[in-house]
């Protein structure tokens, strides 16, 4: 390649980054080094760029050695070494190979080079990383993405800039940036890995696109051409996604303090039907924390999902996430496992002698006692006993117990109440058993609400079992409620409260 030729080539470069805004006056940028032909080019280019719009960029490099290698892995760590030194770039050096099993290596070494990457970015304040994918690059993820996952939305492959990653390379074809290293002088190493057809990619690369390129010798060109107008379109989609989301994605928090983000499946399906499918793709993305595509199978596993409205219906998506439909709303989260707290007992005051204090999963209540019967509504809880109550537990269910809920014919599991009260299966091992004399005495529904922001706790819903009901004859009456922040911050005792005004005949459940 004549010098003109490189002069016509860095041209090239420079149009694309100031096109797409790659990269600002007084920018730091993190190069990703892996000591290949791609990534040493564009040390060069960037540097270039840099100088001819005065930019004032301030550089540094990342080189991930994952020492698989041997002496080629030695190798292309001196080259990167050498050329940031002579470059006077400040190099960070990442031994990778020890911590990474063998089964999926390259999406976990993947994982391991951007997460360094991110890290050192936020260290250090850079504003962009920089990586070398070239054109050829981008059409082999192109049909990598079109095969794998079967959507439109693999199209939009490696956007010139994705946040604070940019490509300053997509406008050019591998062989013209190793001619271009060859010209200038730029040393690299070879991957000798990228000649074996070990990896999907690589057969891509070294089988399919020659083929194409039997058809259309420009087979690349219309490839990365195609992915250029489907990444400008999505600018577009994602807007009309945001807006439709906007509607359809609340937020709550529950009795342990988790907060659970849900989409609202009967305005989902109200929705367009192209429509559909990209709003729950980005609902279970922001969930999980990335964008990465979704393959066809669990996108059309995810529109059955959706589709459905009674009982709880997951599915299993990526690394240990699930995608849960609970009656009307889809949750994405991780099965955790069941949640548990240890039951709490508590003397209950007799009469007359004020009210305890009891702390149990992150609430704080209070229980008081009074002879007769008290008003129903006096508090959350108001459970009655023919004989004086000495002690009361707080506890979650436990596995097959049943109770008669006020107002059923009969007994029913208290897993069978919760269903029947529409409480996700995910958070019903939160519900709140408040357990009298050996019995389950009131069953109290997880609080899925967010609670105010001048310190007001959920309040307490549940029902009151049959033979726990207030009545006329009812000799002794137990009253629970939440202490809410203002309560725990001004006072230094359980408040008091009149409990003892009677209501009309039938008044008496708790629910």
């Amino acid at each position: 390649m004549r010098d003109v030729d490189c002069t016509s080539l860095e041209r090239r470069v420079f149009d694309h980054a100031a096109r797409h805004g790659l990269l600002d006056p007084e920018d730091g940028v993190l190069l990703m080094l892996s000591g290949g032909p791609d990534s040493m080019a564009m040390l060069a280019l960037v540097r270039a760029l840099d100088r001819r719009r005065g930019l004032k960029l301030r550089l540094g490099a990342l080189h991930v050695d994952y020492g698989t290698r041997g002496a080629a892995s030695t190798r292309d760590r001196r080259i990167v070494r050498l050329a940031t030194e002579e470059a006077g770039i400040p190099l960070t050096e990442l031994d990778a190979g020890g911590g990474i099993p063998a089964a999926g290596f390259q999406d976990e070494a993947r994982r391991a080079r951007w997460d360094a990457a991110r890290r050192l970015a936020a260290e250090r304040g850079y504003e962009r990383i920089a990586v070398g994918h070239n054109l050829d690059d981008r059409a082999e993820t192109v049909l990598y993405r079109l095969v794998k996952y079967g959507a439109p939305s693999a199209l939009a492959a490696m956007a010139p800039r994705a946040g604070m990653i940019v490509r300053p390379l997509l406008c050019l074809h591998a062989d013209e940036i190793r001619e271009y290293c060859a010209s200038r002088e730029i040393d690299f190493g070879q991957d000798e890995t990228n000649l074996r057809e070990d990896y999907a990619r690589n057969v891509i690369r070294l089988s399919v696109l020659p083929q194409l390129r039997r058809l259309n010798p420009r087979a690349g060109e219309s490839l990365a051409r195609a992915a250029e107008q489907a990444c400008e379109e999505r600018e577009l989609l994602d807007g009309l996604v945001e807006d439709a989301s906007t509607d359809l994605v609340g937020e709550e928090r529950t009795d342990d303090g988790q907060l659970d983000r849900w989409l609202e499946l009967g305005r989902l399906r109200s929705l367009p039907s192209g429509l559909r499918p990209l709003v729950l793709r980005r609902f279970v993305n922001d969930a999980v924390g990335g964008a990465r595509l979704l393959d066809a199978r669990t996108t059309d596993s995810l529109a059955r999902l959706a589709d459905g409205s009674d009982g709880t219906a997951r599915v299993s998506l990526r690394d240990g996430w699930e995608a849960v439909r609970e009656y009307d709303r889809l949750v994405v989260c991780r099965p955790d496992g069941r949640h548990r707290c240890d039951a709490v007992c508590v003397s209950v005051p007799t009469p007359g002698m004020g009210a305890a204090r009891v702390d149990f999963c992150g609430r704080t209540l209070t229980a008081q006692q009074v002879a007769g019967r008290a008003d129903v509504q006096c508090a959350p809880v108001v459970l009655g006993s023919a004989r004086p109550v000495t002690s009361l537990a707080l506890r979650h269910p436990r596995v097959g117990e049943r109770f008669r809920p006020l107002g059923f014919p009969a007994d029913t599991t208290v897993a069978g109440f919760l269903r029947e009260q529409k409480v996700p299966a995910r958070i019903r091992a939160q519900a709140l058993v408040v357990e009298l004399g050996g019995e389950v005495a009131w069953v109290g529904l997880p609080h899925r609400g967010t609670p105010g922001g001048d310190g007001a706790v959920a309040p307490l819903r549940g029902r009151v079992a049959h033979g726990f009901r207030v009545t006329d004859s009812t000799q002794y009456t137990v009253c629970l409620r939440p202490v809410d922040a203002g309560e725990l911050r001004g006072r230094t005792s359980p408040p008091k409260w009149d409990c003892r005004r009677r209501v009309a005949r039938g008044e008496d459940e708790t629910a």
